[in-house]
């Protein structure tokens, strides 16, 4: 849902530039430059402020054959 949000404002941004304030498609695509540096720059930042999640060793992951085991019915 989050990343819907993003796109429909992004293009809703396109769109106020072309049509309201007169871009063309070059400048539309050169004011968005530094939106984009922007974003890249942070991506990376955030990415190291973020502890990266613990991973199971391939050992101790448990296979796709293990799913469950039933126990067979006694009648």
């Amino acid at each position: 849902m989050g990343d819907t949000k993003v796109i429909v404002s992004l293009t809703g941004a396109v769109v106020l530039l072309a049509t309201v304030w007169g871009y063309s498609a070059l400048e539309t695509g050169i004011a968005y430059l530094p939106m984009v540096g922007a974003i890249m720059v942070m991506a990376g930042v955030s990415a190291q402020l973020v502890p990266r999640p613990k991973t199971i060793s391939a050992s101790r992951r448990p296979s796709h054959r293990t799913v469950a085991t039933v126990a067979p019915v006694r009648r």
